[in-house]
């Protein structure tokens, strides 16, 4: 059994609210200045699309598409998927452990503080990132501990 600590379940409407809380403006920039881009862009191929799994607004999507990215995003809630095709990202609205992608077409998966947020573990999800990604595709996923 997955070990997991929640200070709230992380429902459709946690996810609204957190989402909720900040423009996709002001995640740009985040995300432009942040160290963290710089080891995902570091360790990413240099060609093929890119999924990220669990996107939010998808300002990472947005970001890597000004760098020259072939970058789509993916999340569950439909709020914050909302605030982000109003930006200009190409994201929808599916469920990571079901993606509505075809099988080996992905070259990189990025997926940032998702998997631990799934009761039944993380499998599901990395059982579809296994699935969608090309062979010898790049994964990039992380956890907050």
């Amino acid at each position: 059994m997955p070990l997991a600590y929640y200070s709230r379940a992380a429902t459709a409407a946690f996810w609204s609210e957190h989402w909720g809380r900040y423009s996709v403006e002001e995640l740009l920039q985040i995300a432009r200045t942040s160290p963290l881009t710089e080891i995902i862009e570091r360790h990413l191929p240099a060609g093929g699309w890119l999924l990220e799994a669990g996107c939010g607004v998808g300002q990472y999507v947005l970001l890597l598409r000004e760098r020259g990215r072939a970058a789509l995003g993916v999340d569950w809630s439909f709020e914050a998927v909302s605030q982000g095709v109003r930006a200009g990202a190409p994201l929808a609205v599916m469920d990571l452990r079901a993606l509505g992608v075809r099988s080996r077409s992905v070259s990189a998966y990025l997926s940032l503080g998702v998997a631990e947020h799934v009761p039944e573990g993380p499998e599901g999800i990395l059982a579809e990132a296994a699935r969608v990604l090309v062979q010898a595709g790049t994964l990039l996923l992380s956890v907050p501990y």
